[in-house]
């Protein structure tokens, strides 16, 4: 016969006659304890429906089972015949321990954890600490995705370049000193922000000093972000026009200097308020590598939406249920990890007199 469900009073109890080393252990578990009982009162992986993640077709049938027991599938389109497993291109693809610490990653996420942090809490590698954070950065990318509409504000800000985790011979300049002013404008990454009246938010890298017209790069990154029809703010950089034009935007541009137009009805506040956010969330990490910023801007944005839309003590849970049924092809290995191209044209901006030489090593790696 099963126990009844345990009281408040009583859990508490058998916690504090723990051990301080056990009642650590089972500090670091709630999350997958807190998986677990909300699993029990209502949600079940065994509900999600299997989808081919190849062509999206609900016509499979089981398929045998891989070396470990993982139950396999085949697609019965006739165009298409693709065998998978349930973790097939899945943040769980090739792991067999991040299936059980998801939760306890997805809680270091939520809490803005250093990687050393997040380390001690999954019991992990200082490498795999941080390829799992990316990973998870990445795949939370194709979450919640609706795109923009009614009034937008979009602007940019910008970043300085950062090397760090770059071994001092492969540097495409030398090192400066702590505390150095950044010499030119060409030294810093342009990342665009937008966040339309109902709190839906974007963020892209555009580049950096060299990069090709305004209108171009926000095509690129934003195009397909924003809704035919809607009210494009932004400041009053004229070369947005034939992006606003080209999209079927109404653009409103505020006056340089001015908070709001001249009529009071519009402004750019509330991005602006989100820019002065975005470097407050980068400062607990002491410096982000120019390499992987645009992990940084996947989380900003994930964050910013569970605080939109959930309650903090549900965001756990919410996370892991869309990250965990989510297919979406993102290859992460650890040997090309440290070596993510860079989204800047690193190599015009320090113009390196041995270009060639350090091109092969950004492809091929330190051999």
């Amino acid at each position: 016969m099963l126990n009844s469900v345990a009281t408040y009073e009583e859990a508490f109890n058998v916690l504090s006659s723990l051990s301080l080393k056990d009642f650590q252990r089972i500090k670091r578990e709630i999350p997958n304890i807190e998986i677990s009982i909300r699993k029990r009162d209502g949600y079940n992986d065994d509900n999600i429906t299997i989808t081919c993640p190849l062509c999206g077709s609900v016509n499979v049938k089981k398929n045998g089972h891989t070396k470990s027991g993982n139950q396999k599938y085949v697609c019965l389109e006739e165009e298409c015949r693709h065998n998978f497993t349930i973790t097939t291109d899945t943040i769980f693809y090739r792991s067999h321990i991040l299936k059980d610490k998801l939760p306890i990653l997805i809680d270091s996420f939520i809490n803005r954890d250093t990687i050393r942090k997040t380390k001690e809490k999954l019991g992990v590698s200082l490498s795999t600490a941080l390829i799992w954070r990316s990973k998870l950065a990445i795949y939370s990318q194709d979450l919640y995705k609706e795109k923009l509409r009614d009034d937008i504000e979009f602007d940019e800000t910008y970043v300085p370049f950062n090397f760090k985790g770059t071994k001092t011979k492969n540097m495409p300049r030398p090192s400066k000193k702590r505390g150095g002013k950044t010499v030119s404008r060409r030294e810093f990454v342009v990342i665009g922000m937008a966040i339309d009246s109902n709190d839906n938010f974007e963020a892209a890298v555009l580049g950096n000093g060299f990069y090709k017209s305004q209108s171009v790069r926000m095509q690129n990154n934003f195009g397909d972000k924003f809704i035919k029809g809607s009210t494009f703010l932004s400041d009053s950089e004229w070369s947005l026009d034939a992006f606003a034009k080209r999209n079927g935007l109404k653009h409103i541009k505020i006056p340089a200097g001015e908070k709001t137009t001249k009529d009071g009805l519009y402004s750019i506040n509330t991005i602006n308020g989100i820019h002065s956010e975005f470097k407050t969330f980068l400062i607990p990490f002491r410096g982000i590598s120019t390499r992987h910023i645009l992990t940084y801007i996947y989380w900003f944005r994930i964050m910013k939406y569970l605080n939109y839309r959930f309650e903090k003590e549900d965001q756990l849970f919410e996370l892991y249920k869309e990250i965990a049924k989510t297919r979406c092809y993102h290859k992460i290995e650890f040997k090309s990890f440290y070596r993510i191209p860079y989204k800047v044209d690193i190599y015009r901006t320090y113009k390196v007199k041995k270009l060639i030489q350090w091109k092969n090593i950004e492809k091929y790696g330190n051999k």
